[in-house]
């Protein structure tokens, strides 16, 4: 008469997670003997791994289980192993649950919607916006680093430096342009950012 430990999976692999993203997988620990098991300790090791979920000691009855969560938040994409052991009252303690993770690079690509924008002609000592949605289409966070403004009677609002834009989202901003003299004039808007492509330019016009 005595416990035994179970685990399952037996070894869990974390395949290709995004770098700052976490993955979640699921254990589950069993009594498979016909005494008590008391779990005294669980102990995790390797770079990037956690777990939650499972508090200890524990006693578990014959054929009870138990499951609880562990997690893969990888920090570069270098490859990363692990382990969790479990110390226990049955036989063969300590028990070894091995792990593996790989990573891949976050990338980001950043565009402007319009990508140019003509303001036509706007009365002098008055003021036209239109409105510019940038969309981030990858799977990291952009970080707005700076925003600059060039050519007479232009500026923006709603976009500053330190602001983020997270994967798959949108973020709206204004332009305006308040012409001070009559004729033609250019200007362009420069968003310095950690995209993968970190820098995007806007080109304005109007006439005033």
């Amino acid at each position: 008469t005595q416990p035994g430990l179970t685990i399952s999976p037996a070894s869990l692999n974390f395949n290709n997670v995004t770098v700052g993203q976490t993955s979640t997988q699921n254990v589950t620990l069993t009594n498979s003997g016909n005494a008590d098991l008391t779990l005294n300790l669980a102990t995790i090791s390797g770079s990037g791994f956690g777990m939650s979920g499972l508090s200890l000691p524990k006693t578990l009855t014959a054929g009870q289980g138990l499951t609880f969560n562990v997690q893969f938040t990888p920090s570069s994409t270098t490859a990363a192993s692990g382990s969790i052991v479990f110390t226990d009252n049955a036989p063969g303690s300590p028990q070894t649950l091995t792990m593996t993770g790989s990573a891949v690079a976050a990338n980001s690509t950043l565009t402007a919607n319009p990508g140019s924008v003509n303001f036509g002609s706007v009365i002098v000592g008055s003021t036209s916006t239109q409105t510019i949605t940038l969309t981030n289409s990858g799977t990291g966070t952009v970080t707005v680093n700076q925003v600059s403004t060039t050519g007479a009677g232009f500026s923006t609002s709603g976009i500053s430096a330190g602001q983020t834009i997270v994967a798959g989202a949108t973020a709206a901003f204004t332009v305006r342009f308040a012409p001070t003299a009559a004729g033609a004039t250019s200007g362009n808007i420069t968003l310095t950012t950690s995209a993968t492509n970190p820098t995007v330019s806007i080109a304005l016009s109007g006439t005033g």
